[in-house]
């Protein structure tokens, strides 16, 4: 069960990887922003235990970083009611799609390119 929720997790990272990249298009100098989020990567090393209740916040529903460590590390070990992430994964996961799939129909009516 514990694999389902890491593949679920990595989706969920890939799609706000994704939007954040799709934001360049939108945004002039946004790779700054973009790298500092990217950099938070390191978060995954570490038990979210150790982090601030804030900073759990943010690294759980803003920039869903523990769902590929944390969360299915403790379904593993069977530290967290199943259902209830698995449904809470579900959520966030069509959260992240919706958001993905806006942003990425306004960066392409944005896009331009040159070429022959």
């Amino acid at each position: 069960m514990a694999i389902i929720f890491l593949a679920i997790g990595v989706l969920i990272l890939n799609l706000f990887y994704g939007s954040l990249t799709m934001l360049s298009f939108l945004i002039d100098r946004f790779e700054g922003f973009r790298e500092l989020i990217f950099s938070l990567n390191i978060t995954k090393n570490y038990p979210l235990t150790i982090f601030p209740k804030f900073v759990q916040i943010i690294l759980t529903y803003v920039i869903p970083m523990s769902l590929i460590s944390y969360y299915p590390t403790m379904c593993f070990f069977g530290r967290t009611d199943n259902f209830k992430f698995l449904v809470f994964e579900i959520v966030i996961l069509i959260i992240f799609a919706l958001l993905y799939e806006f942003i990425h129909k306004k960066a392409i009516l944005k896009y331009t390119s040159n070429g022959g």
